[in-house]
C-alpha cells in the first residue's frame, strides 16, 4: 500500500458507488484500508458492489439513497456513523439522470431535482485552510497517482467554490 494513500482507520463514503467512477473509488478506499460506505439508488447493484469489497475482505456498507432527498442523505450519514463510528471522507460522485430532453420542455419539478442533489453534494467545512493542506494537494498533482489529472483547476478550499 501507497503509504501516500493508507487510510486505514477510516471511514470513507461515496455515493453513486454501484458502478463507474463510483465503484472505482470504493474500491480504492477499500484497498487503501479505509471502511466504505457505498450509497446508490440501484439497490441490486450497491449490494453486488458492497458484496465483491467484503469478499476481498473489505469492510463495507451498502446504504440505498436518492441524494435528491435531504432526508435520505442525512439517514446515510447517520447510518455511517452508527456502523462505524465515524464518518472522515466523502466523495459526492452520484448525480441525477433525467431522459435528454430540451430544457424548454421540462418542468420546474426536473430542475428542483436536479437543484437539490448538487446543493446536498456541497460539503463547506467551514474554516481557513492550512498551508500544509495545499502542499498535499500540490505533491499529489505531482505523483504517479495523478498521472492522468491535466489541465484542471482543482480546488483546494474546503467546499468554499461548491457554496
Amino acid at each position: 500500500m501507497n503509504p501516500a494513500y493508507d487510510f486505514s482507520g477510516q471511514v470513507a463514503l461515496v455515493t453513486g458507488a454501484s458502478s463507474g467512477m463510483g465503484l472505482a473509488t470504493a474500491r480504492a478506499f477499500a484497498q487503501a484500508g479505509a471502511a466504505v460506505v457505498l450509497a446508490d439508488v440501484n439497490e441490486a447493484a450497491l449490494r453486488e458492489a458492497a458484496g465483491e469489497l467484503e469478499s476481498a475482505g473489505h469492510r463495507a456498507l451498502a446504504v440505498a439513497c436518492d441524494v435528491s432527498d435531504e432526508d435520505q442523505v442525512a439517514a446515510l450519514v447517520d447510518r455511517a456513523v452508527a456502523a462505524f463510528g465515524r464518518l472522515d471522507m466523502a466523495f459526492n460522485n452520484a448525480g441525477v439522470q433525467i431522459p435528454p430532453s430540451d430544457a424548454a420542455d421540462e418542468d420546474a419539478a426536473v430542475f428542483d431535482r436536479l437543484d437539490r442533489a448538487e446543493a446536498a453534494a456541497g460539503q463547506p467545512i467551514g474554516r481557513l485552510g492550512h498551508a500544509d493542506e495545499i502542499a498535499q494537494a500540490v505533491l499529489w498533482l505531482c505523483s504517479p497517482g495523478a498521472s492522468f489529472v491535466v489541465g484542471v483547476a482543482l480546488p483546494v478550499d474546503g467546499g468554499y467554490t461548491a457554496q
